[in-house]
């Protein structure tokens, strides 16, 4: 009798000494932490963020809670995906990849710019004016690969060059030049403006790509959270109930009803029970970190969660199985919805516009340019002569003799272009291949989860019966704990099923390339 009421005094101060133990590691991490200094806890910040004099940044406690929009203590999934969203560092690297997209526009854009320039040259020697030379130039790239230009040009001085010679006033120039081969139906400026505006599409698919692989990581960890809180109370339910039927045995014992041995072994259904629900608060523990991992801050602080916050139970809201018309759908529309064939298709119209410019590069370059000159005083006398007579026009022809370079180069383009072709047709067809399975899964899920939760029902029964029969003396402890055993098993097999079917419905919309529903 000694022994047993021992172990049983054992448990009992084995409960206590688990609150006991957290102050005590509270206590010395807040020793450690003040010990540190300033300095050294700065260091764990992450790169250019200040540390916050707010201590409610760094966990969410009731004022935490308030603040984030939680007026209960369960953080429900929908609010879970909406904190990730807004304020979680990969989506808003997503937010960046756009940012980038619209300065590469800004900057292929800006190859149409017109551009000003203007020059002034002076030499005076020896007592002698060699020359003054003035002049000012705007130069206007447009869409359709023509050039306008205007000018004006002042010249005088001894020893001018007849080639610069020009009216008293000066001359003014207005022209344009145009590529009539190499160049003409597409340029660097226009061929660096269309990637630009395909990388913009691509960034905006990356985007949403991040997102989804981002919503299906932290589905996975949060209904590993719930899952794990739920096997956490079933093992505390147990646990205490393993301490009322070793009550009850050591009474029956002592009345006579019972001998030593089913004391025994309702002591050691204590004792395994105990493990178990360290076991599942270790679990819980690791689970919320997890979660607490996907949560941050507007200041980019990351946020711990609060022990009292709980995750939303998976049967409050049942994942939907898709009809197969709905999969059929979603498979044919793969190409055009799912951000990593967007990224991949934006990918591709890059690689095809710079083989383009790059198959152009094989023709050989002639330029043409047509000028009206005109003194500083355009409607003076003669205008209209003037328009048909005075002008400068211009060819200039480039021809390689080889065009090494140009075909080499034409050549890599082309075999970059069927390599990702073909990238994309095993993207496409890996996608394809996740959808069914997701599908399969989800839809397999459903039936498993009926089949469970009767069984779970059914265990319950059964295991309620042998403890009726277990109270007015006519079953074991062994049968007892068999049954327990048995409902334990299928209770966490339901519990496990349920929170996989959501993990599974996030798979899905994985493979669908959304978010959520």
């Amino acid at each position: 009798m000694q022994p047993m009421l021992h172990t049983f005094l054992s448990v009992r101060m084995a409960r206590l000494s688990v609150p006991m133990a957290r102050f005590a590691g509270l206590l010395l991490l807040v020793l450690l932490v003040f010990a540190s200094g300033e300095h050294h806890a700065q260091g764990i910040l992450p790169a250019g963020l200040e540390r916050t004099q707010d201590p409610s940044a760094w966990s969410l406690d009731r004022v935490g809670q308030q603040e984030a929009g939680l007026t209960d203590s369960v953080l429900s999934y929908a609010q879970f995906q909406a904190w990730v969203a807004e304020r979680h560092p990969i989506a808003r690297q997503g937010a960046l990849l756009e940012a980038r997209a619209q300065a590469r526009l800004q900057q292929a854009r800006g190859g149409f710019d017109p551009k000003l320039a203007a020059g002034w040259s002076v030499k005076d020697y020896s007592e002698s004016d060699y020359w003054d030379i003035r002049g000012a130039e705007l130069k206007i790239p447009t869409w359709a690969g023509v050039e306008l230009k205007a000018d004006y040009a002042f010249a005088e001085g001894e020893y001018v060059n007849a080639e610069r010679t020009v009216p008293v006033d000066g001359q003014f120039c207005f022209g344009l030049s145009v590529n009539l081969l190499e160049g003409l139906i597409t340029d660097r400026r226009r061929t660096d403006l269309r990637m630009a505006q395909a990388f913009g599409a691509q960034a905006s698919a990356e985007r949403e790509a991040l997102l989804v692989d981002l919503f299906l990581d932290a589905a996975q960890a949060y209904w590993d959270w719930s899952f794990a809180q739920a096997r956490a109370a079933l093992a505390d339910r147990f646990r205490l109930l393993a301490e009322q039927q070793l009550d009850i045995a050591i009474a029956q014992f002592e009345g006579g009803n019972r001998a030593a041995i089913d004391t025994l072994e309702a002591r050691i259904r204590v004792d395994k029970r105990y493990a178990e629900w360290i076991e599942a608060q270790v679990a819980e523990a690791n689970a919320r970190w997890m979660v607490s991992a996907f949560l941050w801050t507007e200041d980019g602080f990351p946020v711990a969660l609060e022990e009292d916050l709980l995750a939303e139970q998976p049967e409050v809201r049942q994942p939907e199985v898709p009809s197969l018309a709905t999969v059929l759908e979603r498979e044919a529309g793969l190409a055009q919805n799912h951000p990593i064939l967007r990224a991949a298709t934006a990918k591709w119209a890059q690689q095809d516009f710079e083989r383009r410019f790059k198959a152009q590069q094989i023709l050989p370059r002639l330029q043409g340019s047509y000028q009206w000159l005109t003194p500083a005083s355009p409607f003076g006398e003669n205008l209209q002569d003037r328009l048909t007579a005075d002008y400068k026009f211009g060819l200039e022809l480039e021809l390689p003799l080889f065009f090494r370079k140009e075909l080499g180069a034409a050549r890599e383009a082309r075999w970059k272009l069927e390599q990702l072709q073909w990238e994309q047709a095993q993207k496409t067809v890996a996608l394809e291949v996740k959808l069914r399975q997701a599908y399969n899964a989800l839809e397999g899920g459903q039936r498993l989860l009926d089949r469970y939760r009767r069984v779970a029902e059914d265990s319950r029964t059964l295991y309620r019966a042998e403890q009726t029969r277990f109270a007015i003396g006519e079953s074991t402890p062994f049968l007892v704990n068999s049954r327990e055993n048995s409902f334990l098993d299928a209770q966490l097999k339901y519990l496990s099923t349920q929170a996989k079917q959501h993990v599974l419905e996030a798979k899905w919309f994985w493979a669908t390339g959304q978010t959520g529903p």
